[in-house]
């Protein structure tokens, strides 16, 4: 599950950031109502905390593949793993340090869920690790330099994880061999998602303003016009 945040944060600069991104992450009951053309659903909140006082930028927010915790990341930054089960108690909250000024903007969890990619301004990426919580920088990514990173996305096989830049760059990373570039949009690379099975390696990439692509299982980028 992914919450793309960074649009409608453009619009919110305040307080009220802290209060939205918790809306997202308290219980829900699903109310049916009927109109003249059937049945539709209404979400009701029951319960609302904040997780800070002040705007603290949240950008995304992605629940881990074993569904316990929800990675939040934001302005400065900031990292956070919030309890699904709880997502109202800061006492079960884990703070990431990152030691870093640049805004993190994307993130992804690896498919086995013991670490996640995090990236954002000025090429900004890092690995967080669950066995010590730890977010540390990803070696090699000086070739991202200068470039604020706006997606990011694993394979379900979980060997590569696809990257897209402010600037249209399409990059590949894996521990293996590091960072490869693929192809660049004339526009932002807006998001990044990846086909759920690990058999159908495809992810599908789309722009700003160029249309839409696909990235097959050889890494090739296929763009869709319009």
């Amino acid at each position: 599950m992914v919450y793309h945040l960074r649009d409608f944060m453009a619009i919110l600069r305040a307080p009220t950031v802290a209060l939205f991104m918790v809306l997202l992450l308290i219980p829900f009951h699903a109310l049916a109502q009927e109109d003249e053309e059937g049945m539709y659903s209404i979400a009701k909140a029951t319960q609302i905390g904040a997780i800070s006082d002040s705007d603290i930028g949240l950008n995304e927010a992605q629940l881990r593949p074993q569904g316990d915790h929800i990675l939040i990341a934001g302005a400065e930054g900031y990292a956070r793993l919030i309890d699904s089960k709880e997502p109202e108690s800061r006492a079960k909250d884990i703070s990431l340090t990152s030691g870093k000024t640049e805004d993190f903007t994307a993130l992804s969890w690896h498919p086995q869920g013991e670490s996640a990619l995090l990236v954002g301004e000025n090429g900004q990426m890092m690995r967080l690790s669950l066995e010590n919580y730890a977010l540390e920088t990803v070696e090699g990514k000086g070739v991202l330099e200068g470039e604020k990173q706006t997606a990011i996305a694993w394979n379900r096989n979980g060997d590569t994880a696809y990257l897209g830049g402010q600037n249209g760059s399409i990059f590949r990373y894996s521990s293996a061999d590091g960072f490869t570039f693929l192809d660049k949009s004339q526009s932002p690379i807006t998001a990044i998602y990846c086909h759920p099975s690990p058999n159908t390696r495809l992810c599908v990439i789309s722009t700003a303003g160029d249309g839409a692509a696909v990235i097959d299982i050889d890494h090739q980028v296929s763009w869709i016009s319009n």
